[in-house]
């Protein structure tokens, strides 16, 4: 007779259950992880000995064990293959420590080994045991992990400039805007030297505007201005072009002068696929309403012409 579904779902949360106790004995070795850590549940151990057929070669415990190991190498491994900057700020030790907590903390939820780290950031910000190089930590983690989610984010519909102020705006998808404690990317273009890290963290804090975006194929990071930065921000929170120009113009932030610059920044991103349709609007039926109207010169001169364009 078929086993009922119930059941199975039941012996596999249970199976799962043992896989995610920690690693102990030889297998931390195996994994480069310190040798001190307490024992996992015996009960979760037992109850999944108990699931496992007789093996030709080896006894149900070497067996889990031969499972458990696996399942933790994997993660481990992708964990610093993901975030190795951040494995030369804190040294292998701590950060593969950090790993190990943060999986614990809370076990992969996702079929794809690329979302493993997403979580990683606010784990960190809620780490003080990592005293004063926590502002830097983070830092690198949520560029680390910025660039994961770039990685296989979609590209978005891209807008046209005749549509700017008509349809319903976003940033593309493998478009990340960060703002760090520390001035980290000419660091992080030589992540795997540990001076350039302990001589940052020596220095006084400055905060750096980043974009991480996706380039024919290829992450790129690079500096961006507050003032640009402001606008895209305001155009991702209002998903409207109009709406955050003029939030942007009565705050002070923008002036007629700008308008030179506006036109400039926009065609860069459009150039470069940042601003795309926002998910689930209608390209181009989007119409724009009475508070949204433009406030300056400089948001002015982005509208499109009667000619089009």
């Amino acid at each position: 007779m078929p086993r009922d579904p119930h059941d199975l779902l039941m012996i596999q949360r249970q199976f799962a259950a043992a896989l995610q106790q920690p690693l102990t004995g030889d297998s931390r070795e195996r994994a480069d992880l310190d040798a001190g850590h307490r024992q996992p549940d015996p009960a979760v151990l037992r109850r999944a000995e108990a699931l496992l057929a007789d093996l030709p070669f080896s006894s149900r415990a070497e067996g889990l064990e031969t499972y458990r190991g696996q399942y933790w190498y994997r993660l481990l491994d992708s964990m610093r293959e993901d975030l190795p900057a951040l494995r030369v700020v804190l040294g292998e030790r701590r950060a593969d420590a950090l790993f190990e907590a943060y999986l614990l903390a809370g076990p992969p939820s996702s079929a794809t080994l690329r979302h493993l780290p997403n979580q990683f950031p606010d784990f960190v910000a809620k780490r003080p045991e990592l005293g004063a190089i926590r502002g830097l930590a983070l830092d690198v983690a949520r560029l680390e992990v910025a660039e994961c989610q770039c990685f296989e984010a979609a590209d978005g519909q891209p807008i046209r400039s005749d549509e700017l102020f008509s349809a319903e705006v976003a940033l593309a998808p493998h478009v990340n805007l960060l703002q760090t404690e520390h001035s980290i990317l000419a660091a992080y273009r030589r992540w795997w030297q540990p001076g350039v890290w302990r001589r940052l963290a020596a220095q006084v804090a400055t905060p750096q505007n980043l974009v991480v975006f996706r380039t024919n194929g290829r992450i790129t990071v690079e500096t961006i201005a507050p003032r640009p930065l402001a606008v895209l921000r305001a155009v991702a929170d209002n998903r409207s072009v109009a709406t955050a120009l003029g939030q942007l113009t009565t705050a002070g932030r923008l002036r007629d002068k700008d308008a030179g610059p506006l036109q400039g920044w926009f065609h860069h991103w459009q150039a470069r696929g940042w601003l795309v349709h926002a998910q689930g609007s209608e390209r181009g039926d989007d119409v724009e309403s009475p508070g949204d109207s433009c406030r300056s010169s400089s948001a002015a001169a982005l509208r499109p012409s009667a000619g089009g364009g």
